[in-house]
């Protein structure tokens, strides 16, 4: 470590009042920071931009998790159960931890996370604990261990498998004069829920084809008992925004041969639907990622997770809603070769260019220069130390440098000693940063 260039960048930021509060924001987020750091930052995270979802969010090693779980404030154990970088280690230990609260976030977590403790701890809380709501939970860990022997089918085997079960007869239809009731309805939400309704016969559905409603008639055309020229023959109007898939469509999970025809339907609405499903057989996920609809193509990466790498890519450059993160978590997301954006026109592939390890340091200072990837350049751990430590006397670019993993435990403690952020008393003495020293 270079001391000397350290304590020259102490002493010039002693007495910086306006660098405090970026740099406990920024070692708030230091995925290297020690729980004696975060210790001490829990004692001001007021100070924080959101300091009731920190803990919630933040991602370190499975060490400073573990010293978390130990905590004396309940309120920081239960925002750190609920925190889903947490390995499954920790969470066991506040799956037993001595506050029903955390507890319960505990387990309600590792369920939805699909995560499962040791078997001792899950009978334990099955049937011992005091809380009628942690029992249930741990319950639907027991019945995931019960089942761990089964083997799921493969994607691939979809494809292969025996024909599905002859479908459970459905409801009889309704008859002529309650349909017709439904159908002539001047309600309007009345007839949009006969239009899809299989116990209304379909000729009498499809008098709705006139129908003034667009709702109405988009309902109608999403029937399951249609043909496609029948579909195709409604004027139907596909509204921008969130469409609910038919129930019929969430039923055919198991059925290889139909999610590959309605794969190719003329309804753009139920390819949408089909491109929702976890998995689907190779035809159909070729079919939907060359769909000329973009937002089958984004379903489809945001949902299942056999959509190809190439697919899920462009859907991160060039959709710009809110939900675009989520993309980053798509199990075909991460590719060796992303160093090959660093210079792409588009500015979240250059940012994605820093996702890989291959590229070059020069690249990763140049990044920094880019106001569209400096905040991500500084925090990358290649970001030479002279350029850090420039950067955290910066008054735009401090918090993301106080965020980088390369920072010295010392340097840290230093930054919060100067930022006036108190030792938490909770921290042991052998965990006290010493001074940055030349000797």
């Amino acid at each position: 470590m270079d001391h000397k260039g350290w304590e020259r960048v102490l002493a010039d930021a002693a007495g910086r009042s306006e660098l405090y509060e970026r740099w406990v924001q920024g070692l708030a987020h230091n995925c290297a920071a020690s729980a004696a750091v975060l210790r001490r930052i829990i004692t001001v995270q007021d100070r924080l931009t959101y300091p009731r979802i920190w803990l919630t969010s933040i991602s370190v090693d499975a060490g400073a998790f573990a010293e978390l779980a130990a905590h004396p404030d309940v309120d920081v154990r239960c925002a750190l159960a609920e925190n889903e970088h947490v390995d499954i280690e920790t969470l066991a230990v506040l799956a037993a931890d001595a506050d029903p609260r955390v507890r319960l976030v505990a387990v309600v977590m590792a369920n939805d996370r699909g995560l499962t403790f040791p078997p001792p701890l899950v009978a334990r809380l099955e049937t011992d604990d005091a809380s009628r709501r942690v029992r249930a939970e741990a319950h639907t860990q027991a019945s995931r261990l019960g089942a761990a022997s089964v083997v799921a089918p493969s994607p691939s085997e979809l494809e292969v498998a025996a024909p599905p079960e002859p479908p459970t007869p459905s409801a009889p239809e309704l008859s002529s004069a309650e349909a017709r009731m439904l159908t002539t309805s001047p309600d309007r939400d009345v007839r949009s829920r006969a239009a899809w309704n299989p116990q209304v016969p379909r000729a009498l559905a499809l008098r709705l084809a006139d129908d003034p409603d667009d709702t109405v008639r988009l309902r109608l055309s999403l029937r399951e008992d249609l043909s496609d020229e029948q579909r195709q023959a409604i004027a139907y109007v596909v509204p921008a925004g969130h469409h609910e898939s038919p129930p019929w469509i969430k039923n055919l999970e198991t059925d290889a041969q139909a999610l590959i025809r309605l794969a190719s339907s003329p309804h753009v609405l139920i390819r949408r639907s089909v491109a929702r499903f976890r998995h689907l057989p190779t035809e159909a996920v070729a079919l939907l990622a060359d769909d000329k609809d973009f937002f089958v193509k984004l379903t489809l990466c945001q949902n299942c997770a056999d959509a190809p790498h190439e697919l899920v890519i462009e859907m991160y450059a060039w959709w710009h809603g809110k939900t675009a993160w989520f993309l980053t978590r798509h199990p075909n997301f991460d590719r060796p070769g992303f160093a090959k954006y660093s210079r792409h026109v588009n500015h979240l592939l250059r940012l994605l260019s820093l996702r890989d390890p291959q590229l070059p340091v020069d690249e990763v200072v140049r990044l920094a220069a880019d106001p569209y990837t400096r905040t991500a350049a500084l925090r990358d751990a290649r970001m030479p130390t002279a350029d850090l430590q420039k950067a955290l006397l910066d008054d735009f670019d401090a918090r993301a440098a106080a965020g980088n993993p390369t920072l010295p435990a010392t340097v840290m403690h230093a930054l919060l000693d100067l930022a006036e952020v108190p030792q938490d008393p909770v921290t042991q003495p052998s965990a006290t940063a010493t001074p940055v020293s030349s000797s």
